[in-house]
C-alpha cells in the first residue's frame, strides 16, 4: 500500500505582530494498494493495482511566536472536507531560520481521516453496504519552511 498526503496551504497574517495566521489551502490524498498473488503450482495469476486520488479543501490557524532571531514557536491546526473524505491536522514544533527567507523545523503531529462512504471490501461497494473507515497518524516529522515576504 503506497499512501501520499500533498498539502498546499496558504497563510494570511490576521494581526501584524501577533504572530496569529489564517491559513486556507487543498489536502490530497491518493492510496495505491498493490496485491500479488502466488499459488503453490507457479500458474500465472493476475496481480491487483489501483489508485485513487481524493481532495479536500482545509482552513484552519497558525500561530507563530518567535523566540529570537533564529527561533520560532509552530503551532497549526486545520480542518478540511472533500466529497469523499473529512480531514484534520494539529502539530507543535520548532523552527530554526537558517536565513531570513528558509528555515529548518521539527514538530510532532496528529492527521486524521475520516473516508466517508467507502466500499467495506474491494473496489466497489458489495450491494448498498459502504462503511466509514476512520484513522489518524501520529509521529514526528522534519521539513524545510520557505518564508515569502
Amino acid at each position: 500500500m503506497n499512501q501520499v498526503i500533498v498539502n498546499g496551504k496558504g497563510m494570511y497574517m490576521l494581526n501584524p505582530g501577533a504572530s496569529l495566521y489564517a491559513v486556507v489551502g487543498v489536502r490530497t490524498l491518493t492510496l495505491s494498494p498493490s496485491v500479488h498473488f502466488t499459488n503453490p503450482a507457479d500458474a500465472p495469476l493476475a496481480d491487483i493495482r489501483g489508485s485513487s486520488t481524493k481532495v479536500a479543501g482545509v482552513i484552519g490557524f497558525v500561530y507563530r511566536p518567535r523566540l529570537d532571531e533564529h527561533f520560532t514557536i509552530l503551532t497549526q491546526a486545520d480542518i478540511g472536507d472533500g466529497s469523499a473524505f473529512m480531514t484534520w491536522s494539529a502539530l507543535g514544533g520548532m523552527e530554526f531560520l537558517v536565513k531570513p527567507w528558509i528555515g529548518v523545523a521539527g514538530w510532532y503531529g496528529a492527521l486524521g481521516l475520516d473516508m466517508r462512504n467507502e466500499p467495506k471490501s474491494g473496489s466497489t461497494p458489495i450491494g448498498t453496504v459502504t462503511g466509514d473507515s476512520k484513522f489518524t497518524m501520529k509521529g514526528t516529522a522534519v521539513g524545510i519552511t520557505f518564508h515569502l515576504n
